[in-house]
């Protein structure tokens, strides 16, 4: 049985960490102008890549917070998809129309 985790984040750049490593975004918050919280979910097992010294170290069956760590100690490595990540995060932001919004489900 897997276990369900979610993790509600206001950094632009982290969110875009999780669509790279295609953790399911299940909602955005965007009541309050300049400060978007985004909610991840995790349901199923995820892999992380990460630099500890300079030898990559593959993280099994990862948290998000694992993620979040990582990328706040800079150690965190990215998948390519990441740029395309941040693109699709900032025009999930300036989005005028929420039917242009495709959300996940948990």
């Amino acid at each position: 049985m897997e276990n369900k985790e979610e993790i509600y984040i206001g950094d632009l750049y982290l969110a875009a960490a999780f669509l790279a490593y295609d953790v399911p975004l299940i909602s955005i918050d965007r009541s309050v102008p300049r400060k978007q919280k985004f909610t991840f979910c995790k349901t199923s097992k995820l892999v992380v890549f990460t630099l500890h010294g300079k030898i990559p170290i593959t993280i099994q069956d990862a948290t998000l917070s694992d993620i979040e760590t990582n990328f706040a100690s800079d150690t965190l490595l990215f998948p390519p998809k990441y740029v395309d990540a941040v693109r699709k995060i900032k025009s999930l932001i300036h989005s005028n129309d929420p039917n242009d919004i495709h959300l996940d489900k948990c």
